[in-house]
């Protein structure tokens, strides 16, 4: 089973939406299980509910951080960082034409089908970035 469809099945399961893409990429995040999904659960919903910054695109923007990130005051590092979640947001924008669960959602109100379409999308996304780096260090 691939990384989306780990994502979308885990989303069907109960998780939420940045759950779910969390949990397709617990294999490569070095974290226990339990502890990510507790520390990403809030951030669902465009964050705690609110429909702020979508939550699917929240748990990519972590698990690209965790790829990509430092644990010093490491500016260079950070502007590289920040220059693939930047791309991150245009290729989500792409697809819904806005970053804000509450503008990429049909009629304000969330529904699975429309969630479930946000989860594939940034499970893609973070796939793709990751492919990317790993073919970046092989050359």
């Amino acid at each position: 089973m691939d990384k989306t469809e780990t994502a979308i099945n885990a989303f069907k399961n109960g998780y939420n939406c940045a759950q779910a893409v969390f949990y397709a990429f617990l294999d490569e995040l070095d974290i226990d299980k339990d502890k990510a999904l507790k520390l990403i659960e809030g951030f669902g919903g465009g964050i705690g509910g609110m429909q702020e910054t979508c939550g699917a695109f929240n748990a990519a923007v972590a698990i690209i951080s965790n790829h990509y990130g430092k644990s010093t005051a490491d500016k260079e590092n950070r502007a590289v960082l920040y220059k693939t979640i930047r791309n991150a947001a245009e290729m989500f924008k792409q697809e819904f034409s806005a970053l804000a669960c509450r503008d990429i959602l049909l009629d304000g109100v969330p529904k699975p089908i429309q969630c479930q379409a946000k989860v594939a999308c940034a499970a893609k996304i973070v796939n793709s970035i990751l492919a990317e780096s790993k073919d970046k260090i092989t050359v």
